[in-house]
């Protein structure tokens, strides 16, 4: 099985520099076909919760580990909830759906508050019934998300449609500074949502990034105590043991090019570095940093 999934991985890779047009049709086709079962079966009604258990939602934002994340909360739920990616369906299945999950009525009505784990969304979401809901959210440094941006349109996320193809080949023009300026409102107003409307409530439990790849330990058993009432030690201690946040080297092709705190700090110049943080300086405390 590992030999095939880096068989196919490495055919993912070789399509998505040399033939991105045929990995996003055979993307849709996969998505709409052989995979997303369960979000299909989800959205059509067919689904019964699996425990009286609240729903679990986990909110996140782009770079911020947020697949990682998920498969850990998928292990510690898995005895409780099932997991429904609408996201990712969305991504490479139903286009449609998008617009849909931006949408607090849908939400409300589509989420159901009971027994499913609600696999990473990259935005807020604020609905009527959010404090029905265990919420993780987990965000990183926007100094970090930024720069991790440029290397993920730039090199290494798979092209969804033909405006990201033409949105990579100009972020390679332009160059990481220019592409970070120009991004910056883009990171910003979701931050800023999280900050006003998401972090603060009872039912929401706000961790870093860096935390988690820097203590991992502690931040996986407060996760575990928030989305589970009683943790099975054995998922915790296989976690830890399989957790690594050191890749060998950094690659710019890679999904996970570099998870270390302040790579900004040698990425972008000191000019960007200052912009960037007085576009974010109201929220960079609320959220854990400084400047």
């Amino acid at each position: 099985m590992l030999l095939k999934n880096k068989y196919l991985k490495r055919v993912k890779t070789v399509l998505m520099h040399r033939a991105p047009g045929l990995l996003i049709v055979a993307s849709r086709i996969a998505g709409r076909t052989v995979l997303f079962k369960t979000e299909r079966r989800y959205l059509a009604g067919k689904s019964n919760p699996r425990s009286d258990a609240p729903s679990v939602l986990f909110l996140s934002y782009n770079r911020c580990g947020s697949m990682y994340v998920s498969s850990l909360l998928k292990a510690l739920t898995a005895s409780g909830h099932t997991p429904i990616d609408l996201g990712q369906y969305s991504f490479h299945g139903d286009p449609s759906l998008k617009p849909k999950l931006a949408d607090p009525t849908w939400q409300e009505t589509h989420f159901r508050p009971t027994g499913f784990f609600f696999v990473g969304f990259r935005s807020p979401m604020v609905f009527e019934g959010l404090d029905r809901f265990k919420t993780l959210v987990v965000l990183r440094d926007p100094r970090d998300v930024l720069t991790s941006r440029f290397f993920s349109v730039a090199f290494a996320h798979m092209p969804s449609d033909a405006k990201f193809v033409a949105d990579r080949k100009r972020a390679q023009e332009m160059g990481i500074d220019a592409f970070v300026l120009e991004r910056i409102e883009e990171v910003r107003q979701p931050y800023e949502k999280f900050v006003s409307e998401v972090l603060g409530r009872p039912n929401v439990l706000h961790t870093r990034y860096e935390d988690m790849v820097t203590d991992f330990e502690p931040w996986l058993r407060k996760v575990a105590a928030h989305v589970c009432p009683s943790p099975d030690e054995a998922v915790i201690a296989r976690l830890i043991e399989e957790s690594d946040f050191k890749p060998a080297t950094e690659d710019k092709y890679s999904h996970k090019r570099s998870v270390q705190p302040g790579s900004y700090k040698t990425k972008l110049k000191a000019e960007t570095i200052a912009k960037v943080e007085t576009a974010f300086a109201d929220l960079l405390p609320a959220l854990g940093y400084t400047r």
